[in-house]
């Protein structure tokens, strides 16, 4: 039998009608076929997800200046060599930081859930914390 392609546009009942008019084993085809159909789009979105969550915790640290900087007030803070205007901007480099580094955790927790992994299984699959 020859096969022609038909590109059409139906409404979701027209196609459950449709569908209780096949005989059962064509059925089950079909629902075999929409299952995996669902599963390749869950997939997709969870990749899609998990992507983007680890775009987002890649971002959540100071840059290379802000940390460099961070560190030498860290070292005159210590030093007690730290002047007044160096201590608010350790203040306020502290704050950013902390900042970041709560939003990372939140996209780390949301990536673990994804995966069905603790916070800790996840951190160690990722090389963030050695076990």
């Amino acid at each position: 039998m020859s096969k022609i392609q038909i590109e059409t546009t139906i409404d979701t009942d027209s196609f459950v009608l449709g569908a209780a008019n096949l005989q059962l084993s064509e059925l089950e085809k079909l629902v075999r076929e929409l299952d995996a159909v669902i599963v390749r789009k869950k997939s997709l979105a969870k990749d899609l997800k998990e992507r983007e969550l680890i775009r987002l915790i890649n971002q959540t640290v100071l840059d290379a200046d802000q940390r460099s900087r961070y560190l030498v007030l860290v070292d005159k803070l210590e030093n007690s060599s730290i002047s007044s205007e160096e201590h608010l901007e350790f203040l306020s480099l502290t704050e950013k930081d902390e900042k970041l580094r709560n939003e990372r955790l939140s996209y780390l927790i949301e990536l673990a859930q994804l995966n069905n992994l603790s916070l800790l299984e996840l951190m160690e699959r990722m090389g963030l914390i050695q076990d």
